[in-house]
């Protein structure tokens, strides 16, 4: 089984690995079957998504995004071209909104289907690798019960994180295989134009894509050029292609660049932190997303291929590189969870270390002890996967959300009928209302990122809502200021919190004037949470 595949064996591993891009790509065909409604499935990554590529195309190049800029490319790709079309260009929010979403995870799983076909079709392939590529793909969607599924429908940079993650093993294995000769110039360059532009998705993902740097900068004898001569290649090439996704995402804009830069790199120094995540979210995130089974199996693979590199003759300088840059990855990873502690950063650790061990078990896959150690693995996670993969959540999620976005729209709608032509102001005191309602993606996509201010962006609001305005708690007009007549008030009760009129005296007051008309729409989150009732008052002028 280690030696490579030739002849029908090829077509073999071909089929298999287009089974396991099929099953990788499960939850964007679920989506397109079940017309999936995205307000509901991904209602914050696509207000800063969705909004960032609509406001940049409108010359709003005030935007900010903290992460995901490659993915931002594809954003800019997909709106320009559906937008081409007149049909789509003059259709509601909503309708354009899912388009976005559902063509964006189209080309991300298409994209991830490619690399896997293109890992089966490499000279020189081994069972084995590819048996460790499919633990890659599949394992992050399959193996965490149901969040890895959840980030696969966000389109945002969470699922390109999934894809870079296999073109990383495919580029490594590559790599690999061409033994320890010298690399060509081009090939360095190329390489470390794949690191630059995945760190420009996700800063962390130094510590996944630097890997397929390993074989390419490891000291070679009598070598032609230099490792040196490599490494300064490979940190032009890293750093240009890093600089160019930013370019290009900001339409070429530098000024726009440079006032982002600012809010990058607070971005990177205070990552921040999620509310009580050490005080019983962790262990909570450990049991429920199988986190307490993928972390320690990612640490194993690592530990096992660097105690595996360090006993091999051959090859040996580029053995120990790699072996170092498993060891410094695991603990980077680790380290990323306690710099920003939160349940995306503590998936993608996992996910990471998971991409590392797999891609440096591969370079040792001839070895029969790792053989065996790659079958137990295929078959416990496919029984982990069986076992615990949350079936009835995932299906709930995406077929449900059609009729929970329905509600959703409907209730905006509604809304507006009744303000019109009067101004509406929502009461959203913080994050704590969160319900992927419309009101709420308005807000987040009109927003200068990482605030709730709304700058330039309120043009959004003046295209989708005429005359809507937010009241929170972070800035300007606060929920607890006197309220005026001749508008509509809307606010969001739901259960577990303080209803606002209790909470807000200027609002009760204002609620018990006489011809206040009183409207009710409850909206269901998804993944059954809590119900939110939509509040909606529309108070008459004052005398």
């Amino acid at each position: 089984m280690a030696s490579s595949i030739h002849g029908s064996g090829g077509w073999f591993a071909i089929a298999a690995m287009v089974g396991v891009g099929l099953l990788f790509s499960a939850p964007f065909l679920l989506s397109a079957i079940a017309g999936a409604g995205f307000l509901d499935i991904a209602n914050e990554p696509l207000a800063y998504r969705f909004f960032y590529s609509e406001r940049m195309f409108a010359g709003d190049t005030s935007v900010v995004v903290g992460v995901g800029y490659l993915v931002s490319i594809l954003h800019h790709a997909v709106y320009g071209t559906l937008h081409l079309l007149p049909g789509i260009a003059a259709a509601s929010l909503e309708r354009r909104l899912d388009l976005f979403a559902l063509v964006t995870n189209g080309l991300l799983s298409a994209s991830a289907c490619t690399l896997l076909v293109a890992g089966a079709r490499a000279p020189g392939r081994r069972a084995h690798e590819l048996a460790l590529l499919a633990l890659v793909a599949l394992v992050p969607i399959f193996g965490t019960q149901r969040v890895g599924f959840d980030y696969a429908l966000m389109a945002d940079y969470h699922f390109l994180d999934l894809v870079l993650c296999i073109a990383t093993v495919v580029v490594f294995q590559r790599a690999w295989r061409r033994g320890a000769g010298v690399p060509s110039r081009l090939e360095v360059a190329w390489s470390a134009a794949f690191v630059g532009m995945a760190v420009a998705n996700k800063i962390t993902m130094l510590t996944v894509a630097g890997i397929v740097l390993v074989p390419l900068l490891a000291p070679v004898a009598g070598a032609g050029w230099p490792m040196a001569g490599r490494a300064l290649l490979a940190s032009v090439s890293a750093a240009l292609a890093f600089i160019a996704v930013h370019v290009v995402s900001y339409h070429g804009n530098i000024g726009a660049l440079t006032a982002a830069a600012g809010v990058w790199f607070a971005f990177v120094s205070q990552p921040g932190a999620e509310p009580d995540f050490w005080g019983g979210l962790f262990s909570g995130f450990l049991r429920d997303f199988n986190y307490h089974l993928l972390l320690p199996f990612g640490i194993a693979t690592c530990t096992l291929a660097a105690g595996r590199l360090m006993t091999m003759r051959s090859a040996e300088q580029r053995s120990l590189l790699l072996m170092a840059f498993c060891l410094a990855s695991v603990a980077a990873n680790i380290l990323f969870v306690v710099k920003r502690p939160a349940g995306s950063t503590l998936f993608e650790s996992c996910v990471f270390i998971l991409t590392v061990g797999c891609a440096a078990l591969g370079a040792v896959s001839s070895w029969k002890p790792v053989q065996r150690f790659i079958e137990v693995a295929c078959i416990a996670w496919s029984a982990v996967a069986v076992a615990t993969f949350d079936h009835a959540y995932a299906y709930d999620l995406v077929a449900g959300s059609t009729v929970r976005a329905r509600d959703k729209w409907e209730a905006f709608e509604a809304t507006r009928r009744l303000a019109s032509p009067g101004p509406i102001e929502v009461i959203f005191p913080d994050n704590s209302f969160h319900h992927e309602g419309v009101f709420e993606l308005l807000m987040k996509g009109s927003t200068d990122f990482p605030t709730w201010h709304i700058g330039v962006g309120g043009r959004v609001l003046d295209r989708y809502a005429p005359g809507l305005s937010f009241r929170h708690n972070y800035e300007g007009v606060r929920p607890d200021v006197p309220y005026r007549g001749g508008r509509t008030l809307v606010w969001f009760d739901r259960v577990g919190l303080q209803p606002a009129a209790l909470r807000y005296r200027t609002l009760a007051e204002v609620l018990a004037r006489s011809g206040v008309e009183r409207h009710e729409f409850l909206l269901r989150p998804k993944g059954g949470g809590p119900e939110v009732t939509m509040r909606v008052a529309v108070v008459p002028p004052e005398e």
